[in-house]
């Protein structure tokens, strides 16, 4: 994914009122036991909200197969209307540089299936940057297993970023998961360890795809821990509602929810109905905006 914010906030230890964090499941728990079998049989997750004793579920609406395919166009934050083709893009964030913002760029989410991981895919083309990502995660859990990223802009030239993770206890001298990050580019090779937050964390490159998977809902906050890749640094992520907007974009006109997400410098807005469509992104750090040109469900292949 395009560059999250470099500021490296640690995880949360108390969470504010209305905020979410992420319960942590025990393995020598009986209650843990029970609750990863229920995940495994419908295919969610849980979420501790305010405290530990209230629950969200975190349920994928995705079917493998799924594609979304985005038109990028230029956006500043200024006050205005994104237009491709002669499709306006309405209410979408604060606006773009013009009512006529030409397209700079294409995107693309994909869901592939692979046996028991599910791979989440990002590709993002733009004037200055071409990447594709694939993040393996849990079909049940939704946690990484392993992520590639492929990546290739002017200024730096080709790199290649793998990471491997690993469960609490698995690394040699950590009790804690262990992201194992291996980095290929024009100024050679390089290997990082970082032990990561006992909560659950997430792969960066999985967060479009993931807040469609949220129950999202007005005035929703969750905060939740993430490994940002590219920069090797752990990453405090808040995702809140904001508003509940219809908007539309070539695809067409949709009823949508409005979601800032901070820590990652990243807005969106996904579709209220299921299959809760990602209908636009905005890429902070990149002053891009994605608008949905196309939507091809899965076939569960």
């Amino acid at each position: 994914m395009p560059e999250a914010a470099r500021s490296c906030p640690q995880s949360p230890g108390a969470l504010a009122e209305g905020e979410c964090g992420i319960a942590p499941l025990k393995r020598s728990s009986p209650l843990g036991t029970i609750i990863v079998l229920m995940a495994l049989a419908v295919g969610v997750m849980l979420w501790a909200e305010g405290s530990p004793d209230r629950t969200i579920r975190l349920s994928a609406p995705w079917t493998a197969g799924e594609l979304s395919t985005y038109t990028l166009v230029r956006y500043s934050g200024a006050s205005g209307v994104s237009s491709v083709n002669g499709v306006d893009a309405t209410n979408a964030s604060d606006g773009a540089d013009d009512a006529t913002a030409p397209a700079i760029g294409s995107a693309e989410l994909g869901v592939v299936n692979r046996g028991e991981h599910v791979a989440l895919t990002f590709d993002y083309h733009d004037q200055g940057l071409s990447e594709r990502s694939e993040t393996a995660a849990d079909a049940a859990t939704l946690q990484p297993v392993s992520s590639i990223i492929r990546r290739e802009s002017p200024q730096s030239g080709p790199a290649t970023i793998t990471t491997r993770y690993s469960p609490a206890g698995a690394t040699p001298g950590s009790s804690r998961p262990v992201a194992h990050i291996e980095i290929t580019s024009s100024r050679g090779d390089e290997s990082v360890t970082r032990e990561l937050p006992e909560r659950v964390y997430y792969d960066a490159d999985q967060m479009l795809h993931l807040l469609r998977a949220m129950p999202l809902k007005q005035r929703f906050s969750a905060t939740f821990n993430a490994l940002d890749t590219l920069g090797a640094s752990p990453v405090s992520a808040r995702v809140r509602v904001v508003g509940r907007e219809t908007v539309r974009v070539p695809a067409g006109e949709f009823d949508c929810w409005r979601i800032d997400v901070q820590g990652l410098s990243m807005r969106a807005w996904v579709a209220v109905a299921p299959p809760s469509q990602l209908v636009i992104f905005e890429l902070i750090t990149r002053g891009t905006r994605a608008l949905l040109t196309d939507y091809a469900p899965g076939g569960g292949v």
